[in-house]
């Protein structure tokens, strides 16, 4: 039996002969995936290398720590012809596997450099929520995915949320001093 292989030329070209290309959209602009990056890539690595939006942090690489959170809005499987949006942790998801998706950084909220904070940026500034500020896009990031829920999937009860153990540990531990002046 002949091996789909031998007909590419052998293990060593495979790669040479089979295209693999993908497109997703980040904060509105259209990111093609081509074969120049690697198929390990992860979505926090695209998003800071390529498309050179360093909002999104990276720290444990295991989902732990929350700081890479992104908004994605996908195809719902469940429900042909709706899609579904919701926070994911960038370093756990490869890029490869973000076909089609709609990604939201916290460029795409606001920064300093357009003047336009989005109101959960003002409020967590406003009530000193923020340390050294390292974990804030985390944070907003992962209640602006909580405000997609409670929007489109029922009602969101939000102090049970923050008292779930499953949730990033940035929302999990507030600060509890006030910035110096």
């Amino acid at each position: 039996m002949q091996s789909p292989l031998d007909d590419a030329g052998g293990e060593n070209n495979v790669s040479d002969t089979l295209q693999r290309s993908i497109s997703l959209l980040i904060n509105n602009h259209i990111y093609t995936v081509g074969s120049n990056i690697p198929p390990w890539t992860r979505l926090v690595d695209f998003i800071r290398e390529q498309a050179r939006l360093p909002g999104t942090k990276v720290l444990c690489r295991e989902g732990g720590c929350g700081l890479c959170t992104v908004v994605a809005t996908v195809p719902d499987h469940e429900k042909p012809g709706q899609e579904k949006t919701f926070s994911v942790h960038a370093c756990q998801a490869l890029v490869y596997a973000c076909a089609g998706w709609r990604v939201e950084t916290i460029e795409q909220l606001g920064t300093r450099f357009d003047s336009s904070y989005h109101p959960l940026q003002r409020a967590l500034h406003g009530f000193y929520g923020t340390q050294c500020g390292f974990c804030s896009p985390g944070m907003i990031m992962t209640i602006y995915g909580i405000g997609f829920m409670a929007r489109f999937g029922g009602l969101i009860n939000l102090p049970a949320i923050l008292q779930q153990r499953d949730i990033p540990s940035t929302l999990a531990q507030p600060s509890h001093r006030k910035p110096h002046k």
